[in-house]
């Protein structure tokens, strides 16, 4: 048995650092324009042309060195999952210089972006509609996202080259009246494509859809707080239906209500790809519990199901008990925060008598009690292929916590017991303890008492 961490193990959310939403192309003037010299003018002036490839050149040297990526980094197999994640804003779309002779290199102390704005009329009719176009679609874009950007777009020199889907994605933008999110467009060859907080709606939602089902690259889906609801959701499950490659869906604080949870179910249902989702924070009730309990009869490869704050009680839970003796596939279930107890709280802990697939269940915040953890203890006495079980914050008192004692001196599976913010006094803490150590097949390795 390995040594156990006798008062608290302290335990994290582990949330990945949020990351700004921007290209971080910072092109230096001096550096850019001037090359460190004094003056712009070289000693022998230049033709018009020489001028027009020297400016462009440098902006496009400086720009990659900022950026720190290959022109072929987007077809390199071998990176990671996490090096493609949107999050760190990797950028995997090749860029190449557009030689126009129109032109004129900017003046010395200006900026390209600065140039090119003061010296417009310089230009083609073709590339001012052009930019002016890209600008004005950014200006609906939030901040973050669009500064970088924005840079590149004016500039005129920089163009992302065709990739699936972009100039459909565009085109159903423009037809539903809906501003693109350019970092998306930027993003189509990466593996996980992450769209978090950017309001697209019932709409946006649609447009992203269309690119999306194009793609031969994306296999994790993230578009949590998009404000998508029902209708949004019905965009999305009918994408997830036939798609083939999406392995990995985060549809979390969406408002999906009702008829979002129906149509998320179906599609569940019918697709056998999928291995995780994350439909947290949707205002699934009672009611919805029905759907998830026909998932989890129905479906044979979803892996990782997490519920988390919505709002199933005690008839929602109990729908959910009754999929959970048929699912054998399941591998780990958040149902946090959902206002389960007594009955409800009660059938969670039936069910897992007779589930052998689970590993991972985390019913924190709600309202088991004594008698659900009672009923949660019995459950640890048989269950064998529970490894890890929060607790946390369910109103466990002292003979709660010594049902939980007696199931721990049997059980050889669990190898994290979660019980922090409960009213576990010092003595029952050490009963725990006791139980733990008494027990020489024990696998317990983690035990939370954190009592804030």
């Amino acid at each position: 048995m390995e040594s156990v961490n006798s008062a608290v193990v302290g335990t994290g959310d582990g949330q990945e650092p949020k990351v700004r939403h921007s290209i971080d192309m910072k092109i230096d003037v001096d550096s850019t324009v001037c090359d460190g010299r004094d003056s712009f003018q070289p000693d022998q002036a230049p033709s018009d042309d020489e001028k027009i490839m020297e400016v462009q050149t440098d902006v496009l040297t400086n720009a990659l060195e900022e950026e720190k990526y290959d022109l072929d980094s987007s077809y390199d197999e071998d990176r990671t999952d996490s090096e493609f994640s949107m999050e760190e804003e990797e950028y995997h779309s090749d860029v190449f210089l557009d030689e126009d002779e129109d032109q004129d290199p900017p003046e010395p102390g200006m900026t390209p972006r600065m140039a090119l704005k003061g010296d417009m009329e310089v230009q083609s009719d073709r590339q001012v509609s052009d930019m002016e176009q890209a600008e004005g679609q950014l200006c609906g874009a939030d901040e973050e996202t669009s500064g970088g950007l924005c840079m590149v777009l004016s500039l005129g020199s920089y163009h992302i080259r065709h990739v699936p889907g972009k100039q459909e994605y565009l085109d159903t933008c423009k037809q539903l009246g809906v501003v693109p999110v350019w970092s998306f467009v930027r993003m189509m060859r990466v593996y996980r494509l992450r769209i978090r907080h950017r309001s697209l709606g019932p709409l946006g939602t649609r447009a992203i859809c269309v690119p999306v089902a194009l793609s031969p690259y994306i296999t994790a889906l993230d578009l949590e707080d998009n404000g998508m609801g029902a209708e949004g959701a019905w965009h999305v499950t009918e994408l997830l239906k036939s798609n083939q490659l999406i392995t990995t869906v985060n549809l979390s604080y969406n408002n999906l209500g009702p008829e979002g949870a129906l149509a998320v179910a179906e599609m569940l249902v019918e697709n056998k790809v999928i291995t995780s989702i994350d439909l947290s924070g949707n205002h699934f009730g009672e009611s919805e519990g029905v759907h998830f309990a026909m998932v989890l009869k129905e479906n044979t490869t979803l892996q990782e199901l997490i519920l988390k704050e919505n709002e199933f009680r005690e008839n929602g839970a109990r729908l959910i008990g009754k999929g959970l003796v048929l699912n054998i596939t399941l591998r780990r279930l958040n149902l946090s925060w959902n206002h389960i107890r007594n009955k409800g709280a009660l059938a969670i802990c039936t069910a897992m008598k007779k589930n052998m697939g689970l590993r991972d269940l985390d019913v924190s915040w709600n309202g088991f009690s004594d008698a659900g953890t009672i009923a949660m203890a019995a459950t640890l006495k048989v269950n064998v292929t529970l490894t890890d079980l929060d607790l946390t914050n369910n109103r466990i008192g002292p003979t709660g916590v010594r049902a939980i004692a007696n199931a721990l001196l049997v059980n050889q599976a669990l190898t994290t017991l979660r019980m922090g913010k409960n009213n576990v006094p010092y003595e029952e803490g050490t009963i725990l303890l006791k139980a733990i150590k008494k027990n020489k097949n024990s696998a317990m390795s983690e035990l939370d008492l954190m009592l804030a």
